[in-house]
């Protein structure tokens, strides 16, 4: 599945949350925080696994992540508890509309 790392991560009134310095808060930005900070990242991927997928969401455009994998990143955002609930359900919502888009 692709996923638009660059989608922004809104508000509940649809205005994308904006960065200290002025940038857009992006799923890249938030989806590579939650997996360099999560506290037991072994439960679903190792540590070089999470690093390596971390920096493909802060880097990259694009991600195309198997189903195995965006199972695994789900688990992991919905055991997150560093994170908003708005911000998590964010992430959430976008990986369904990816999901969606592919199935079209």
């Amino acid at each position: 599945m692709k996923i638009n790392t660059r989608t922004p991560i809104t508000m509940l009134d649809g205005s994308p949350i904006k960065l200290d310095n002025g940038n857009v808060f992006t799923l890249g930005d938030a989806v590579s925080l939650i997996l360099i900070n999560d506290p037991d990242p072994s439960k679903t991927w190792r540590p070089l696994k999470a690093l390596a997928v971390a920096q493909r969401f802060y880097k990259e455009e694009t991600v195309d992540l198997d189903d195995g994998d965006i199972g695994s990143l789900r688990q992991i955002i919905e055991n997150n508890e560093s994170r908003t609930k708005l911000v998590l359900g964010r992430i959430l919502q976008i990986l369904n509309e990816s999901k969606e888009e592919k199935s079209k």
